[in-house]
């Protein structure tokens, strides 16, 4: 269920976006996504990479070719 809710939020975010450029409250739409987004993926990589790090790679020694 909350892959649900961020998709949603996701949506109505870019709506209310979309809404304040054609009302010209701002002319550049993409500062104002790039700063939400920046935010939002960093908390999902933040949440996400808990409890997985046998994702991660391990590094055994050096291998000489």
């Amino acid at each position: 269920m909350p892959d649900k809710n961020h998709i949603f939020s996701a949506i109505l975010s870019l709506v209310y976006l979309q809404k304040m450029q054609i009302e010209q409250e701002f002319t550049n739409i993409y500062q104002y996504q790039r700063e939400l987004f920046k935010e939002i993926v960093g908390t999902f990589i933040a949440n996400s990479i808990k409890d997985n790090d046998h994702l991660l790679p391990k590094f055994v020694g050096e291998i000489n070719t």
